[in-house]
């Protein structure tokens, strides 16, 4: 259990590995937080997965100049409804 989220490690990282396929695919495919240079934010779906269920994700990453992706903050969005 990942504590500062409330969830499960394991199901946490299988919606990760489809974020960063998403990422590596098309990093500019979610929007652009405005006046930025280069930093994005994501927003996933609740998911329920075998090991247990995602709340929906707000991920902010930033997209380096080397064409890297960082990811630097994962939310819930339950804080926010």
């Amino acid at each position: 259990m990942i504590q500062g989220l409330r969830i499960d490690r394991q199901a946490l990282n299988i919606v990760l590995s489809g974020l960063r396929w998403a990422l590596g695919t098309n990093p500019t495919v979610y929007p652009k937080v405005p006046e930025t240079k280069s930093l994005y934010v994501a927003r996933t779906s609740r998911r329920k997965c075998p090991t247990g269920e995602v709340p929906m994700l707000r991920i902010f990453y930033a997209i380096n100049e080397d064409g890297s992706v960082e990811f630097l903050s994962i939310e819930t969005m339950d804080l926010f409804l």
